[in-house]
């Protein structure tokens, strides 16, 4: 047998039910230079069973925690004990195809320069099967994050083949959000702030939603707890923001990304906010956004006179976002302000009283007058 070329990563919890499908699907691969570490997040013996039924297999290594380290905690762990040229990470209620690491692989050498290589995905949800394809992801960064935001499955290329180099240079996932909510989708925008994400064409994963699917606990949740939602979803809008503005890029470009992210946070509002304010806005994650965006922008530190006025009045809120956009349209083209007026028309779609969505499908203001208008809202100076 060779050398591993190849680690897949199996954070597993309370998954006797379905380990044992998706590490069959492992053992069906047309390649076979790949090892498998499965990590029992408080190990239970029915899980720990399911995986035992494959400890056959000198590629396997089953690790059982002793404690509860969480969705994140269990992927970190499992990320510190990767040694190989590549690795990927396979949720314990998912299945990949047997060409999957092949075609993976033959992608991954093909682009050298590749943070990720993904392919699509189908999604069973019951007896319901959809097939979810992103973007491209293989343009420049501006286009990799405009294309990554307008994208449904965001947590794709999470699934995804990816160097082990990265990993040396302190790739992780974030692990101070509640519950580790939305850190797929930062771990994804780190991998794309690397480099290119490339897909293969083809459906090679399966991804099931099952009852103790991480991204279910946290809909059940929100839906149980409007509070948590909030409180959950803006510290992850908020890293995100503060990735984008990090980057090294002209200030139009970064606008542009961050852009991206406001236009896909502010047309998820079914799914991110159960405090709506008067109009149908989210006042509360709009504000607070708003005003970090605002403040990573500008340099500017908006005093408690101009906090109360936009919590008083959330439509002062769209009002920066909306700067925010029209400001990138104008200065990267249209590449930007067209995912916010995408999603929002989606969000129309199926909510066509969400007057924030509204708001970002009209013409931008008139260029004139932006940053008088965002220093007015801000009650400062520039």
């Amino acid at each position: 047998m060779t050398a591993p070329r190849v680690s897949i990563l199996v954070p597993a919890y309370r998954a006797g039910a379905f380990l044992g499908r998706t590490l069959r699907s492992v053992g069906g691969q047309t390649v076979d230079d790949y090892r498998v570490i499965v990590s029992i997040d408080d190990a239970d013996a029915q899980t720990v069973a399911a995986a035992e039924d494959f400890a056959a297999d000198p590629r396997l290594t089953i690790i059982r925690q002793s404690r509860r380290l969480g969705f994140v905690g269990n992927i970190n762990f499992l990320l510190d004990r990767v040694d190989t040229r590549f690795f990927c990470i396979l949720p314990h209620d998912d299945e990949i195809a047997p060409r999957y690491l092949e075609a993976l692989l033959a992608a991954a050498e093909a682009n050298p320069a590749a943070s990720v290589v993904f392919t699509d995905m189908r999604q069973h949800i019951g007896d319901l099967v959809f097939e979810l394809v992103m973007r491209p992801l293989d343009g420049d960064l501006v286009e990799r994050i405009a294309n990554y935001y307008g994208s449904i499955p965001g947590g794709l290329p999470m699934r995804g083949l990816s160097p082990g180099a990265l990993l040396r240079s302190g790739l992780r996932m974030p692990d101070t959000l509640p519950d580790g909510r939305a850190a797929d989708m930062i771990y994804v925008l780190s991998l794309l702030i690397q480099g290119p994400g490339i897909r293969v064409a083809e459906p090679l994963y399966d991804k099931h939603l099952v009852g103790q699917s991480t991204s279910l606990g946290w809909g059940r949740r929100s839906e149980d707890d409007p509070g948590w939602r909030m409180a959950s979803w803006t510290p992850a809008v908020v890293a995100q923001l503060r990735m984008l503005a990090a980057l090294d890029l002209p200030e139009p470009e970064r606008l542009a990304c961050m852009a991206a992210c406001l236009g896909h946070t502010m047309a998820r509002r079914a799914d991110t906010t159960g405090v709506t304010a008067r109009g149908g806005v989210d006042g509360d994650l709009l504000l607070f956004t708003s005003l970090l965006t605002a403040e990573l922008l500008s340099g500017l530190q908006p005093g408690d006179d101009a906090t109360a006025a936009l919590a008083n009045a959330p439509a002062f809120a769209i009002g920066v976002s909306r700067l925010l956009t029209a400001r990138a349209a104008d200065a990267h083209g249209a590449r930007a302000f067209d995912v916010s007026a995408t999603l929002a028309q989606a969000a129309l779609t199926t909510d066509p009283g969400n007057q924030l969505a509204r708001h970002y499908v009209q013409p931008a203001p008139p260029s004139g007058t932006r940053m008088d208008l965002l220093s007015r809202l801000l009650g400062r100076k520039r």
